[in-house]
């Protein structure tokens, strides 16, 4: 079964099945096991047209993260209102668990890499002006006033409670508490926003 698409940075349909068939391939294998020819190949695509869209695995890897961070700013940038925006957030980051890991791990192998690669660079700028967006949303309800903490710990403490509920979801135990998948996301989407009071 295919995992959720990300979306191709041109409107050329090699450049989205390259990008998916590595991120099937990633959820399936894991990242460092699956090499270029095993993309090339999944993908039915020729190593010429690999390399008219990409530069290497770790740029395809980096197109990855920054596709999928494209995607969140697309649907952020529709809601103005703080439930909603949290909502959202919280509803995109937990589509998939096997995505979401893969898109972390991603992360992680990159930045352990010092890579520089200009996609990456993208991506992190990406979600800087994010983090920043939904920290000014946050400040804008005064959620400060209850102690003085800063916006920035709210979008923590969200992403917190998405990355611990990711990793959480291969446990058998998490299935056996949660045993409706989008009934506890909407759940968590309910929870974060009552501990930020009446946005």
């Amino acid at each position: 079964m295919l995992t959720p698409n990300v979306k191709a940075q041109t409107n050329d349909p090699r450049e989205f099945q390259l990008l998916n068939t590595a991120l099937n391939l990633f959820i399936r294998v894991g990242i460092e096991k699956v090499n270029l020819q095993h993309i090339i190949k999944s993908a039915a695509q020729s190593k010429s047209t690999f390399y008219r869209f990409f530069e290497s695995k770790n740029d395809l890897m980096a197109s990855l993260l920054l596709a999928n961070e494209m995607e969140l700013s697309d649907l952020l940038n529709t809601h103005s209102d703080p439930r909603k925006l949290i909502d959202a957030y919280i509803r995109f980051r937990l589509q998939s668990f096997d995505k979401y890991i893969v898109i972390t791990e991603i992360e992680r192998l990159l930045e352990e890499q010092g890579c520089q690669l200009e996609r990456f660079l993208a991506w992190k700028r990406l979600r800087s002006v994010q983090v920043d967006m939904i920290s000014r949303t946050l400040s804008s309800q005064k959620l400060d006033k209850r102690g003085g903490e800063s916006p920035r710990y709210y979008y923590a403490l969200i992403w917190a409670l998405i990355h611990g509920t990711s990793h959480l979801s291969h446990n058998a135990f998490f299935h056996q508490l949660v045993e409706d998948r989008r009934g506890f996301t909407r759940f968590l989407s309910d929870a974060t926003n009552g501990m930020f009071g009446n946005l």
